[in-house]
């Protein structure tokens, strides 16, 4: 569990975030942990889906912040990355 201003975030509540967003994004992600608990804001890597185009990754960047804000009550700072780019465990 990670403290965000005080709000508990579960990791396994980000994956369900990221899960009702797919194929936009592929549902892999890292949460990034700059600092110890209490975090400012959550910090997340997640892979955007195949089909978008550079373009659109601004647009999604936000759309995927707001949708995790809106269900966890906390702010999150998005960095997408390339599909399969990340490891899997």
């Amino acid at each position: 569990m990670l403290i965000v201003k005080g709000i508990n975030v579960f990791p396994s509540a980000v994956e369900t975030v990221l899960a009702e967003m797919r194929p936009e994004v592929t549902g892999a992600f890292q949460i990034l942990l700059p600092t110890p608990n209490p975090l400012e804001a959550l910090s997340i890597r997640a892979e955007h889906g195949e089909a978008i185009a550079p373009r659109d990754l601004e647009g999604l960047r936000g759309r995927v912040e707001r949708r995790l804000r809106e269900l966890l009550a906390a702010r999150a700072e998005v960095e997408l990355v390339a599909p399969n780019s990340l490891p899997r465990f």
